[in-house]
């Protein structure tokens, strides 16, 4: 029962990081655009065309963003960057407390959470981006590619 209640609570997450990175990585950015207002009204005033053709000129952009994520995003989670700089001060936090405020005082317990609901949607927006750029850009499915 508490595997499916976690499950549950992951696929939440899931769907709303995946529905949040995809309007603010992919459709606000693919229109050059600021914000969700923006987006919505441009979407209203201009024809399918008009919105094809400002596609195809944000590419540049797209590609230098995977590049980016390509060098950057893989480095840090190969070395686990996020989840050693927390432990590290949380254990600097840790040692500086007192021994009778402290639960167990002769060791730190590690409560990192590994956010799986985030992390699957952040990279199933890479792959929507490589798929939709797929016919566009066609040096985009190369830098995904190389992003997994």
């Amino acid at each position: 029962m508490g595997f499916r209640l976690r499950s549950e609570r992951h696929f939440s997450n899931y769907v709303k990081h995946y529905i949040s990175l995809v309007t603010n990585a992919l459709l606000i950015p693919l229109f050059g655009l600021t914000s969700l207002e923006t987006l919505y009204g441009m979407l209203a005033s201009t024809t399918t065309s008009a919105i094809l053709m400002k596609a195809l000129q944000t590419t540049n952009f797209f590609t230098r963003f995977l590049i980016g994520l390509s060098l950057f995003s893989n480095t840090i989670n190969a070395l686990d960057g996020p989840h050693y700089i927390t432990r590290k001060f949380k254990q600097f936090i840790f040692n500086l407390q007192p021994a009778y405020m402290k639960l167990s005082p002769e060791q730190f317990k590690d409560t990192w959470f590994f956010d799986q609901g985030y992390q699957l949607a952040f990279v199933t927006v890479i792959w929507t981006i490589g798929i939709f750029f797929s016919a566009i850009a066609p040096l985009i499915p190369m830098i995904v590619f190389i992003y997994f």
